[in-house]
């Protein structure tokens, strides 16, 4: 997750809500991003969720399944705010969970 937010920022670095219009590549690779996130989510533990109800995970499950099953529908304008507002806040979480548990190398 912490990975695919860095990939989020890194692609979005210089770019405008009207990239992700004409862009198919870019916006292609956010999607995907989004994506990854949303299913590495789901992959956690109810107990690890719980733990951390600060972080919006149905939210995340939410979007990623929107992103697969409802790719024709979704939309830029939600796409570009969940990768400059929600997207820096969720990875500066993250960081902050890996370096609670017991195996993090930070």
């Amino acid at each position: 997750m912490l990975d695919a937010c860095d990939a989020l920022i890194e692609f979005m670095r210089g770019k405008n809500e009207d990239d992700l219009v004409t862009d198919k590549l870019l916006v292609s690779g956010v999607t995907r991003q989004i994506e990854i996130i949303g299913e590495a989510a789901n992959m956690l533990t109810i107990e690890l969720r719980n733990e951390h109800p600060d972080v919006p995970w149905r939210q995340i499950i939410g979007m990623r399944n929107n992103v697969i099953h409802e790719y024709f529908a979704v939309q830029t304008e939600t796409v570009w705010d969940v990768v400059t507002n929600d997207v820096p806040v969720l990875r500066d979480q993250l960081v902050a969970i890996i370096a609670k548990l017991p195996e993090a190398g930070f």
